[in-house]
Protein backbone atom coordinates (compact mmCIF):
# COMPACT_ATOMS: atom_id res chain seq x y z
CA UNK A 1 0.00 0.00 0.00
CA UNK A 2 2.94 2.38 0.45
CA UNK A 3 4.14 2.05 -2.34
CA UNK A 4 0.93 3.23 -4.64
CA UNK A 5 0.78 6.38 -1.71
CA UNK A 6 4.58 7.22 -2.18
CA UNK A 7 3.88 7.81 -5.95
CA UNK A 8 4.94 4.43 -7.18
CA UNK A 9 3.06 2.95 -9.52
CA UNK A 10 1.51 6.10 -11.23
CA UNK A 11 0.40 7.25 -7.36
CA UNK A 12 0.80 11.12 -8.12
CA UNK A 13 -1.33 10.57 -11.00
CA UNK A 14 -4.23 8.83 -9.43
CA UNK A 15 -3.96 10.82 -6.07
CA UNK A 16 -4.53 14.03 -7.85
CA UNK A 17 -7.64 12.16 -9.88
CA UNK A 18 -8.84 10.82 -6.43
CA UNK A 19 -8.75 14.45 -5.49
CA UNK A 20 -10.96 16.17 -8.19
CA UNK A 21 -13.38 13.04 -7.89
CA UNK A 22 -13.44 14.24 -4.16
CA UNK A 23 -14.20 17.95 -4.96
CA UNK A 24 -16.51 16.97 -7.88
CA UNK A 25 -18.35 14.25 -5.97
CA UNK A 26 -17.98 15.94 -2.59
CA UNK A 27 -21.42 16.21 -0.67
CA UNK A 28 -23.65 19.16 -0.74
CA UNK A 29 -26.17 21.08 0.92
CA UNK A 30 -29.25 20.98 -1.45
CA UNK A 31 -30.79 24.46 -2.11
CA UNK A 32 -34.08 26.14 -0.22
CA UNK A 33 -36.87 24.65 -0.59
CA UNK A 34 -35.33 21.39 -2.27
CA UNK A 35 -37.17 18.98 -0.18
CA UNK A 36 -40.70 21.27 -0.72
CA UNK A 37 -39.62 20.22 -4.87
CA UNK A 38 -38.86 16.63 -4.63
CA UNK A 39 -42.55 16.57 -2.61
CA UNK A 40 -44.05 18.32 -5.39
CA UNK A 41 -42.93 16.14 -7.78
CA UNK A 42 -44.14 13.27 -6.42
CA UNK A 43 -47.33 14.16 -5.82
CA UNK A 44 -47.27 15.69 -9.28
CA UNK A 45 -46.49 11.82 -10.45
CA UNK A 46 -48.80 10.46 -8.02
CA UNK A 47 -52.02 12.00 -9.75
CA UNK A 48 -50.33 11.27 -13.38
CA UNK A 49 -50.14 7.79 -12.38
CA UNK A 50 -54.03 7.70 -10.92
CA UNK A 51 -55.49 9.93 -14.23
CA UNK A 52 -53.47 6.46 -16.12
CA UNK A 53 -55.62 4.01 -13.68
CA UNK A 54 -58.65 5.92 -14.65
CA UNK A 55 -57.97 5.72 -17.92
CA UNK A 56 -57.35 1.92 -17.92
CA UNK A 57 -60.28 1.59 -16.11
CA UNK A 58 -62.64 3.18 -18.60
CA UNK A 59 -60.72 1.41 -21.01
CA UNK A 60 -61.40 -2.33 -19.45
CA UNK A 61 -65.08 -1.21 -18.29
CA UNK A 62 -65.60 -0.17 -22.18
CA UNK A 63 -64.26 -3.90 -23.63
CA UNK A 64 -66.56 -5.52 -20.84
CA UNK A 65 -69.70 -3.67 -22.30
CA UNK A 66 -68.58 -3.97 -25.42
CA UNK A 67 -68.07 -8.05 -25.24
CA UNK A 68 -71.12 -8.55 -22.95
CA UNK A 69 -73.17 -6.91 -25.65
CA UNK A 70 -71.85 -8.26 -28.17
CA UNK A 71 -72.85 -11.67 -26.24
CA UNK A 72 -76.30 -10.71 -25.61
CA UNK A 73 -76.83 -9.93 -29.64
CA UNK A 74 -75.59 -13.24 -30.16
CA UNK A 75 -77.69 -14.73 -27.91
CA UNK A 76 -80.48 -12.79 -29.19
CA UNK A 77 -80.34 -13.89 -32.76
CA UNK A 78 -79.71 -17.58 -31.86
CA UNK A 79 -82.91 -17.04 -30.23
CA UNK A 80 -84.70 -15.45 -33.66
CA UNK A 81 -83.24 -18.51 -35.62
CA UNK A 82 -85.00 -20.89 -33.08
CA UNK A 83 -87.97 -18.87 -33.50
CA UNK A 84 -87.93 -19.11 -37.35
CA UNK A 85 -86.79 -22.69 -36.80
CA UNK A 86 -89.99 -24.03 -34.85
CA UNK A 87 -92.02 -21.73 -37.16
CA UNK A 88 -91.00 -23.47 -40.11
CA UNK A 89 -91.34 -27.16 -38.04
CA UNK A 90 -94.87 -25.97 -37.07
CA UNK A 91 -96.11 -25.14 -41.01
CA UNK A 92 -94.79 -28.47 -42.03
CA UNK A 93 -96.28 -30.33 -39.37
CA UNK A 94 -99.52 -28.38 -40.07
CA UNK A 95 -99.06 -29.17 -44.15
CA UNK A 96 -98.76 -32.57 -43.28
CA UNK A 97 -101.62 -33.14 -41.10
CA UNK A 98 -103.64 -31.14 -43.78
CA UNK A 99 -102.46 -33.81 -46.19
CA UNK A 100 -103.48 -37.00 -43.86
CA UNK A 101 -106.91 -35.25 -43.23
CA UNK A 102 -107.21 -35.04 -46.93
CA UNK A 103 -106.11 -38.67 -47.63
CA UNK A 104 -108.70 -39.73 -44.44
CA UNK A 105 -111.26 -38.29 -45.39
CA UNK A 106 -110.89 -39.58 -49.12
CA UNK A 107 -110.45 -43.05 -48.00
CA UNK A 108 -113.71 -42.67 -45.11
CA UNK A 109 -115.69 -41.20 -48.33
CA UNK A 110 -114.52 -44.08 -50.73
CA UNK A 111 -115.33 -46.86 -48.53
CA UNK A 112 -118.99 -45.43 -47.65
CA UNK A 113 -119.44 -45.89 -51.10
Amino acid sequence: MDAWANGAYGGDQMSALERELREVLQREQPSAGFDRRVLERAALARRSQQRQWKWISTAVAACLVIGLTSVYWQRERQAERAQEQLVQALQITAQKLALVERMATKNLTGQEK
